[in-house]
């Protein structure tokens, strides 16, 4: 005889449970995903010092756009220089709580992407 396997769970909870489960790491993860974005500008300069790059767009603060050592550090400067010397828009993401005016100079929050914005063409 085939015999039942017993659950931890009892009747009707196992599902209740796998749902909860599901909102709160749908939750999280939308957390980790939420950021601020800085209005879209051109590169006004980019300064590089021995452990950071710093970034200051056309009519916002001095942002710090990379830190030696991260994982994505050549790629960020790559871009912001590439997006300085074809005159191109763009785009910073900061961490969620970060100034959404993006017209504090807070050097201890790291920017956590550079978009470029292509030019469009008629």
């Amino acid at each position: 005889m085939i015999g039942i396997i017993p659950t931890l769970y009892p009747y009707g909870a196992e599902p209740m449970f796998k749902n909860t489960l599901l909102a709160c790491v749908l939750l999280t993860s939308t957390q980790a995903l939420a950021a601020v974005k800085c209005p879209v500008e051109k590169i006004q300069t980019l300064r590089t010092t021995e452990d950071k790059v710093f970034i200051q767009l056309e009519g916002q603060s001095w942002h710090v756009l990379a830190v030696k050592g991260e994982q994505d550090y050549n790629k960020k400067l790559a871009r912001a220089m590439k997006a300085q010397r074809k005159d191109l828009q763009v785009e910073l993401r900061f961490p969620n709580g970060y100034d959404e005016t993006c017209m504090s100079s807070d050097t201890s929050v790291v920017a956590k992407k550079i978009k470029l914005i292509k030019k469009e063409r008629y």
